[in-house]
């Protein structure tokens, strides 16, 4: 998939994004209760993603949403993914921005996760 492609869909998405937040009355965050976080995938392409999300909510359902509209792009995903928050905490399913003190602006890193690993033995 071209850098191109790419960065459009990531337009199209902000404009949604922004589009939905709107129509919910969410736009108004002086009761400080919705937060702006960026979602990056870091392995693949540097660009930072807004998602606006209630403090409150549960953050696993905003990432898999965020993975679904990645793949409906066609962007092969390797293997299990990791979401880690700005200070190397991974995000759980029980995660919300308010247990883990997320701030507005934000960044939660997807990554793919390492699983298992052989240890090295050396024969003298």
């Amino acid at each position: 998939m071209s850098g191109e492609r790419v960065d459009q869909f990531l337009q199209r998405i902000k404009a949604e994004q922004s589009n939905k937040d709107k129509n919910n009355g969410n736009e108004d965050d002086s009761g400080n209760n919705v937060i702006t976080i960026k979602f990056k995938d870091s392995a693949r392409y540097q660009n930072e993603t807004p998602w606006k999300v209630k403090r409150t909510d549960n953050l696993w359902t905003h990432l898999q949403n965020y993975v679904q509209s990645i793949k409906a792009i066609n962007v092969p995903f390797p293997g299990p993914l990791r979401f880690v928050t700005f200070d190397g905490e991974v995000i759980n399913k029980n995660h919300t921005p308010e247990s883990l003190e997320m701030e507005d602006g934000d960044v939660v890193d997807m990554m793919q996760e390492q699983l298992g690993g052989k240890p090295c033995l050396r024969q003298i």
